[in-house]
């Protein structure tokens, strides 16, 4: 498909399920400036490694219209869920392209739930608004070279929450960047974070939080009954975060795993890649 195999702009009270889609140029499934009641349920959505590398978009992109009002824009009331979603791109070793994502921009209330999801991830656009974001009983497997996010939140949002996912990997390269954890959240002061019981499990930062504005008011996230295998880490200084961190576990050892500050000199050099 040289655009998406399946899309709707302007739309309302719509239902997109049980389809396939290979190799499509931007998307499988594209929401275009402004939707509202929406489902994806039940789709294959796939990129192969095969023929041009321009028919290997996003899994799904929920796009925004632009700079209008924030009911106006984006898309609202969506659920996107039981999809089956593939990457069989091979990333060489140290290659800056991440998986195949769903890219979230403008929106009001989506929920991503009980998806699968081989060799991708899930992204709010750093430069989008995000309304109330619930990713939830998903199943994330990645096993291709390079590092890179399962879940990445950076835009400018008011509720974030992360709970009960499992996410596994097993092809992770030395030296990650903080903002390729496993789940990154760049939080907003008034932004509601929770990332809770969540197994995470190959990567050397499972996950990082710091905030928007690093000389802005206080984050608070709040992160609990987590499984990992790495660590949890603060990018920032001290005062930037009132945060809670509990009853977080080592995958191997079973013991408690806390929250680690980051000086900002180790992490202000890092440059996102998409």
């Amino acid at each position: 498909m040289d655009d998406m195999a399946y899309d709707c702009e302007g739309d309302e009270n719509v239902v997109i399920a049980n389809n396939i889609a290979i190799n499509s140029s931007v998307a499988g499934i594209g929401c275009y400036f402004w939707t509202d009641k929406m489902q994806i349920t039940g789709n294959l959505i796939m990129t192969l490694d095969q023929g041009d590398d321009r028919y290997k978009g996003y899994f799904i992109r929920l796009h925004s219209g632009g700079e209008m009002k924030p009911d106006q824009v984006g898309t609202g009331k969506a659920f996107i869920s039981g999809n089956l979603f593939v990457s069989e791109i091979s990333n060489k070793k140290h290659h800056t392209t991440l998986n195949r994502l769903i890219q979230i921009e403008d929106c009001r209330d989506v929920t991503i739930s009980g998806n699968k999801f081989v060799n991708g991830w899930i992204r709010t656009a750093p430069w989008c608004r995000s309304g109330k974001i619930t990713i939830m009983n998903n199943e994330f497997d990645n096993s291709i070279a390079g590092n890179g996010p399962a879940i990445r939140i950076d835009s400018k949002g008011t509720e974030a929450i992360i709970r009960n996912n499992s996410i596994r990997k097993t092809a992770a390269e030395d030296n990650p960047l903080f903002h390729d954890a496993a789940i990154h959240i760049v939080a907003d002061s008034d932004q509601l974070v929770i990332i809770d019981g969540n197994i995470i499990d190959g990567w050397k930062h499972s996950i990082s939080c710091k905030p928007k504005n690093p000389m802005g008011d206080v984050s608070r996230p709040i992160i609990k009954d987590n499984m990992v295998s790495g660590s949890i880490d603060f990018p920032g200084a001290k005062y930037v975060f009132q945060k809670h961190i509990g009853d977080n576990l080592d995958l191997d050892s079973l013991r408690p795993v806390e929250g680690i500050h980051v000086p900002e000199k180790e992490f202000k050099d890092e440059e996102y890649k998409m």
